[in-house]
Order: structure tokens, then sequence, then C-alpha cells
């Protein structure tokens, strides 16, 4: 429904206009005010979505009411009616965002169309702000799922938090998981509308009882490992009393058994991980309220560390200096947590993670390399140290592996380093080479002999006597036109290197090449 706020201090055109505007648009509820003053009195418990306003209401300015609605609620449509056909009057009203201005006396069939005009505006309004809404939500989740899935808060995700508008919910913050088990296992294909309903009615139980507790911030994220996750800027018990109702109706209105766990309150986005791991590890025990010790907050700590150092190694190092130090990492661990079920949780987890990061970009490379899966040797360590003989694996087959990508990068460098030598004939040399391709000159150098067994010197060198050749036997261009086109500024270098790699000087091999050609006469 639209409602709509008439203020006009004349009895009968207030009348009038109420009556006309139910008549025509009974969708529409209507108010009318006779003064501007009781109409910006009942503005914030309105809440109109059109204003229909005299541009003079006694000694009470039309105009100075807009303006005064414009800075609460810049969305509302208004409309302004005025006896005064005055330029000064429309140029402050269309400066205010009036949408439609009439003189009086008024003709119904353009107030009528007006409204009309007014009425789509404000549906399509709603309509934008629907879709806005729903996509920031959207981003909300997405930005938190990736930053749970991943356990590493870095600058980027900071930034996506940021612009996601999720700092000020996570100053202060609690973690809450409701793990379903049914649900998990739901959804084969022909209960898969069932299993949509089931996730939309969770979704939006949470947010019916999340806006009972007011103006509580809070993000619903559905299926993370198999839980559904509230971050919620409320008390642990409020999230543990939204979270419990709603487990209580799944199991009596859905036979649906679930259980609730609650982490404690934290500070912000870099114990999101951990206050996570709490409410996960909490909803895993069945208990709501039972917090990890100090031991074990350490260690969720420790490994939130080593999240953060791997996922900095994985953009800046090599493959494997990546490998050793996940190897590390678990050798550091086993010290303390060897028999710990959580450390061998998260480190098993974080090599996963590893390997699916390298084979994801050897499948993207082509590449052909194989990353060893530890789920295919029967991996289910219960100690750090059954694990640690998998990282050591892993390392190996990631230096294989960054072995592999340096042969394929040399061999991509030498191939470019031809062909620029090909395409620049003239002005090619070291130097302006591995400028190009933004490597130092020696490194070029070193690895050109390494990747053909030729020095890049003796390479260029022929390369450019090569050309010369063609165009000699070719061409009548003159012999320092030639050495000129190839690179050579001094005509006597470069006599002395052709003569060195061809066995004559240039016009005698011109010469000989020209005696060998067939002669274009006839008989």
């Amino acid at each position: 429904m639209c409602t709509v706020l008439l203020a006009d201090d004349e009895y009968y055109i207030l009348s009038g206009l109420t009556e006309l505007i139910e008549k025509n648009f009974p969708q529409m509820c209507v108010h009318g005010f006779s003064s501007g003053e009781a109409a910006l009195e009942a503005l914030s418990q309105l809440r109109p979505d059109i204003i229909i306003s005299d541009i003079r209401m006694g000694e009470f300015s039309g105009l100075d009411f807009i303006a005064g609605v414009r800075k609460l609620y810049p969305e509302i449509q208004i409309l302004i009616i005025s006896g005064y056909n005055d330029f000064e009057y429309a140029r402050r009203a269309i400066e205010l965002g009036v949408k439609r201005y009439l003189l009086k006396p008024i003709r119904h069939k353009q107030l009528l169309e007006a409204l009309g005009e007014m009425e789509k505006n404000v549906k399509a309004d709603e309509e934008e702000r629907r879709r806005r809404a729903f996509s920031r939500d959207a981003a909300r989740q997405s930005v938190m799922a990736d930053a749970l899935v991943s356990g590493v808060v870095d600058a980027r995700m900071k930034l996506q938090m940021r612009l996601a508008g999720l700092m000020h919910l996570l100053e202060e913050y609690c973690v809450g998981c409701l793990n379903v088990f049914e649900y998990q296992q739901a959804a084969p294909y022909d209960h898969a509308n069932q299993f949509i309903k089931l996730r939309r009615y969770i979704a939006d139980r949470v947010s019916q009882e999340m806006g009972m507790l007011g103006t509580c911030e809070f993000v619903f994220v559905d299926g993370i490992r198999g839980n559904l996750v509230l971050i919620a800027g409320c008390g642990v018990d409020s999230c543990a009393k939204v979270l419990q109702a709603i487990s209580q109706e799944l199991r009596a209105e859905f036979r649906l058994h679930s259980e609730v766990g609650v982490s404690a309150l934290h500070h912000g986005e870099d114990e999101l991980f951990i206050a996570y791991c709490q409410a996960q590890g909490v909803c895993s025990a069945g208990n709501a309220f039972s917090l990890f010790d100090d031991t074990e907050l350490a260690l969720l700590r420790q490994a939130q560390a080593i999240k953060k150092q791997m996922a900095d190694a994985l953009a800046k190092d090599t493959p494997a200096q990546v490998g050793a130090k996940l190897r590390m990492a678990v050798e550091a661990m086993r010290r303390d947590y060897d028999r710990n079920a959580l450390a061998v949780s998260c480190l098993a987890e974080l090599m996963e993670s590893v390997r699916r990061f390298y084979l994801e970009q050897a499948r993207r490379e082509e590449s052909g390399d194989e990353i060893p899966q530890a789920d295919a040797m029967g991996f289910e360590p219960s100690c750090l140290s059954q694990l640690l003989p998998h990282a050591q694996a892993l390392e190996q087959a990631l230096c294989k592996y960054h072995e592999s990508r340096m042969r394929r990068k040399a061999a991509a460098l030498v191939a470019q380093t031809k062909r620029y030598i090909d395409e620049n004939m003239a002005n090619a040399t070291q130097e302006s080479i591995a400028a190009h391709m933004k490597i130092s000159a020696i490194y070029l150098s070193v690895l050109f002999k390494e990747e053909t067994g030729e020095s890049f010197r003796d390479y260029l060198i022929a390369s450019k006597i090569e050309r010369a050749k063609q165009l000699l036997a070719q061409t009548d261009q003159r012999v320092y036109e030639i050495a000129v086109a190839v690179g050579y500024s001094d005509i006597k270098y470069f006599s002395r290197n052709f003569k060195r790699l061809v066995g004559c000087l240039p016009n005698a091999y011109r010469t000989r090449m020209r005696a060998k050609q067939p002669s274009d006469g006839g008989e």
C-alpha cells in the first residue's frame, strides 16, 4: 500500500483532494493535514511514500516544509501545489527535488496522471532498495563465507570486509553454529525442492528472531562445512537463545536433529576463525555453553598464525619454499600438540588447502604436474607424528613441481628471447632484451646458456649474421645498410664477424650466391 501525506491550509481543497485520490487510487492510504507544522510532526510516524503540499500555508512556507522532509527522507516523492506562477518558486522546488509542480486551479486529470507516475516511481524505488539490500546481504554472506572457509583474514579479505560494511559488526561479536545432521545429508534429487524450502525457512527464522532483538547487527551464512553459521553483534546468551529456538522448531516441525554451539565474545576480524572454531567445537560436544579452555585457545591462535604465514607464503614464495614452511610448521606443532585432535585437524586441513591451491595452479597452467592427494593414501592420522611423513611427501612433490615450473619458465623465456631477436634485429642487445622481459642481463645470459648449451652472445651474433646472409642474397641493399639493419653501427666489426662465421666477406658472399642463381634470360 502506498501512503500519501496531504498538506494544505484550505479545508475545501484538502477534503476535495483526499476524496479524489481515495476514489481513483483505492490502494493509497491518504492522511491530510491543514498545516505544515502538523504534517512535519506526523512525518516520522507515517513515513509516507508521496507528499502533496501547498507552497504556502499561512505563515509556514511549503518549500521550508519540503526542505525539512528532504533532509530526513530524501527518497519521498513530492508534488507541489501553488497559486503562484512564479519562476523563483519553481526553481527552488526543482532544487529540492520536487517531482511535479501544479498550478491552481488544479486539473483533476493532471493531478491523477502525476500521482500515477509517482506511484510507479515509488514501486521502482522500493524494488531497487530490495535489490540493493539483497545484493548487500549476499556480498556480506559471501565475504564471511570466504573468511570462514579459508581461516585467514589477510589484507585483501579485510578490504572486502570494509567494502561490505562488516567492520562495525566485527568490533564485538560472537559466532554461533547450528549443526543440522539430516540437513547435511539432505537434497537427493527427489527431495531438492524440500531441501531448498528448508534452507529458506531457517534463514527466514534467523532473520525474524534476530529482528526481535532490536538493532542487533548480524550475518547468517548457510552451509560452511555442514554448519549454519550466525555472526551476531549481540551477547552470547542472546545468540544461543535464537539458535536454540530454531533448533527446537526443527525438531518439532520437521523432526530434524540439530546441535547448537556458541563462541565467547570476540573482538576484531582477526579472531573470526577462532570464534568459529570455538562454536564448531562446542557444537560437536553438544553443549551450547562449554567453551574451549586456555590451552585450546592458545592452540587455535597458533594455528591461525600459521595459516596467515602460509597465506603470505602462497602469495610470495616458491612452491618449494611453501612446502618447507608447511613441513616445519607440522614439526613445530608436534612438539606441544602431537596427540591433540584439534591440532591434527587444523594442520591436515591446511595441508589439503595448500595441495588444492597448487593442483588448481597446475591445472590452469596445463602442466600435467601431479600433487599427491593424502586421502588417496588412506590418510587418517591420529597424531601429528603420523601427519609429518605426509607433510614431507608434499614438500618433495612441491619441490618437483617447482623444478618443473622453472624448466617451463626457462623454455618460455628462451623462446621469447629468440622471437624478440627475430622481430627486433636492428635493436636487439642483451640489455634491451633483458629490459623487455623485466629480468637482469646476467640472469638472461645464464638462463640461456643452461637451457640451450650456447652462450647468449654467440646466438645473438649468429642470428644477426644469418639475417645479413638473407639480405645479401635476396636484396640489392648496400653492405653498410645491411649492417645497420641487423644492429651493427661499425661496418668493420660487422665484416669481421661475418667473415669469422661465414668464411668470406659480405661482398664475396653476395657474388657467390648470385653466381648460383639461374639467369632470367632466354635461350
